[in-house]
């Protein structure tokens, strides 16, 4: 029963500590259903006799270990907490090898010898708790990162509304920022409007190609866009040819402009 409780609560540790969902997904899935056989063989012990049982959970036991250097190898590049992993279940064998020689004669029998299961236990535990450690590092780091991209994508969105969205309006409307203006938001105010286009612009645009069309109005908003903004003015949109401008302060701005 206890050989099936330690198959079990190992499948779940390593199939989370190693995270096989997203590095190794077949092993994952081979990792469930030996978790899944395990399960059912524990309830299966209360009705099998013991000398069944016994060598069933040998094999458990011995599938469970070629399972563990599986995985191991398959995450050990892109899972850095898997080198942890592999350096603790080095030292728990190393110690249960030189506690069986003992057993054996073939090593002397001393301190490390007697106690080499519990040193390489000991080391184990402390391997685990560095890479698990080291593994919530590397997620805070993911975290913050995502972050960080998140915020300048934000960025990235508000300066393009800018080119769309008059700053001066947004101060109007006492917004700081384009993603705090709500449906519907708006302010009474007096202020100067003017309407200005180019006249003919149809017959001249007939005339011109594309790209040529594309030049000649953008030339033309490079000089309007600087001469309304010196006369305390602000464009609000563009329509093709036309330009419609705010004067918030005085008419003669406006008419200066």
């Amino acid at each position: 029963l206890s050989e099936t409780l330690v198959v079990i609560t190992m499948l779940l540790f390593i199939s989370n500590y190693l995270s096989t969902r997203i590095y190794t997904p077949v092993l994952h899935k081979t990792l469930r259903s030996f978790l899944i056989f395990s399960g059912i063989f524990l309830l299966a012990l209360f009705f099998i006799s013991y000398d069944l049982s016994t060598k069933i959970a040998r094999v458990l036991a011995f599938s469970l270990i070629t399972l563990i250097f599986f995985v191991i190898f398959r995450t050990l590049v892109a899972v850095r907490a898997a080198r942890y992993f592999a350096l603790a279940w080095t030292a728990l064998l190393i110690g249960m090898l030189l506690y069986v020689f003992k057993a054996y004669s073939f090593i002397p029998d001393n301190f490390l010898a007697n106690y080499s299961i519990q040193i390489g236990s000991a080391l184990e535990m402390i391997l685990l708790s560095i890479g698990l450690g080291d593994k919530i590092n590397i997620l805070k780091e993911e975290k913050l990162q995502t972050q960080k991209d998140s915020i300048e994508e934000q960025k990235k969105l508000i300066t393009s509304y800018t080119r769309f969205v008059p700053e001066q309006l947004l101060t109007f409307l006492g917004k700081d920022i384009i993603t705090k203006v709500g449906l519907g938001d708006s302010v009474q105010k007096d202020m100067t409007i003017l309407f200005s286009d180019i006249r003919s612009f149809t017959s001249i645009s007939e005339g011109l190609s594309p790209s040529e069309n594309f030049g000649f109005i953008n030339s033309y908003l490079e000089t309007m866009g600087p001469i309304i903004r010196k006369h305390n003015g602000f464009i609000d949109k563009y329509i093709g040819d036309a330009i419609m401008a705010l004067f918030p302060q005085k008419p003669s701005d406006a008419i200066d402009a």
